[in-house]
């Protein structure tokens, strides 16, 4: 499955997308056990991590574009902005976080997400 480059990325892109795991996982296991779980544990944990970080990037440049056309609609129909961001908190039911707490909080879940996928394939791996 890793004769040459195009096999590898075609066996990778396929690992990725959740076709043949295990055939990957038990190919590789065969030359080097430690090695083979390390490579592909990190792949494909830097792999999710990289398109949940595209996808959070996507998401947050749609919210901030939705964001200015409504502050730029309401301008025009003379909706009372506030005057500054202390009048927006003043409401309890308005919880503001800062950009910085919700990456972290969103990189957090990512993690545990990713721990939980190692663990359950490494029970399944160990079942065979």
């Amino acid at each position: 499955k890793f004769d040459g480059l195009d096999n590898a990325c075609a066996t990778l892109f396929s690992l990725v997308n959740g076709d043949s795991v295990l055939d990957v996982f038990d190919t590789l296991y065969d030359s080097d056990p430690v090695v083979s779980r390390l490579y592909l544990y990190t792949y494909v944990g830097l792999f999710i991590f990289a398109v949940i970080n595209i996808f959070v990037a996507i998401i947050e440049e749609s919210f901030r574009s939705v964001q200015k056309e409504t502050k730029d609609e309401d301008i025009k129909q003379g909706i009372e902005q506030p005057e500054n961001e202390n009048e927006m908190t003043d409401n309890p039911e308005i919880i503001k976080l800062s950009q910085k707490e919700i990456q972290e909080e969103l990189q957090t879940m990512i993690v545990e997400a990713q721990k939980r996928f190692l663990l359950q394939l490494e029970a399944k791996m160990n079942e065979m």
